[in-house]
């Protein structure tokens, strides 16, 4: 029972320090965004012509809530405020995304491990706490059989992400220096370091529930941040 209140410990404060290195990334992608430039490429811009010249077809560009590269759909979202903007968050966004879509057209075995081990770990990553909760007040096995493989899930989940995004932010960088002029391409790159950390955080624990509860918030903060680049990148009347 003590090994398993321990464990459950060590969870609770994983849980948490991921969090916060989860907010504290998001927040500096923020702060490293920039404002809009005028006459370069949007997010969605600069993702659909990173994406021809690397000779990929059949991924379609969509703004969503999140930024993703769906491999089933063969979509690559864009959040609105990437989609819409010229700013150096956007484009560094935009490439990393691309560079996902350009790893499952090589077959790169860490993202494909990864794509399919992310998949399990968001189930494993809800029942590991659960389990190691029973464990505390049973005496039986079972409970710990459960735990085992379920940690075993998530932390390959978060090792093979962080093999991934380490790959994926190299050959972002790469795009971004082809696609811009190297003062912008030079901007973007803060805020990829830090969108790649975030992703690994988002891998190793399942915050999907916190995210539903926080998605009215997080969709008015995306519009608000959507309206004000678009303003500062029109003309004045």
């Amino acid at each position: 029972m003590l090994p398993a209140a321990v464990a459950l410990a060590i969870y609770v404060v994983v849980f948490f320090a991921v969090l916060i290195v989860r907010g504290r990334s998001q927040r500096a992608v923020v702060k490293a965004g920039g404002d809009s430039v005028p006459g370069l490429p949007t997010g969605a811009e600069l993702a659909a012509s990173m994406l021809e010249s690397l000779g990929i077809t059949g991924v379609r560009v969509v703004e969503a809530d999140v930024d993703a590269y769906r491999a089933v759909t063969r979509e690559l979202q864009l959040a609105r405020a990437h989609a819409r903007a010229a700013t150096p968050a956007a484009w560094a966004i935009a490439a990393h995304e691309v560079a996902h879509a350009a790893q499952h057209r090589a077959g790169d075995k860490d993202w494909a491990r990864w794509w399919v081990l992310s998949g399990h770990a968001v189930w494993a990553g809800i029942v590991l706490p659960l389990a190691l909760l029973f464990a505390a007040f049973s005496s039986s096995p079972w409970p710990w059989i459960v735990a085992v493989p379920c940690a075993l899930i998530v932390a390959g989940s978060g090792w093979l992400s962080w093999r991934t995004e380490r790959t994926a932010v190299a050959a972002a960088k790469e795009l971004l220096e082809t696609a811009l002029p190297s003062m912008h391409a030079a901007s973007a790159e803060p805020a990829l370091r830090h969108a790649a950390r975030a992703y690994v955080a988002e891998s190793v624990i399942d915050t999907g529930l916190i995210d539903r509860v926080a998605e009215p918030y997080r969709d008015q903060r995306y519009d608000d941040a959507a309206d004000l680049e678009q303003g500062a990148s029109s003309p004045d009347p």
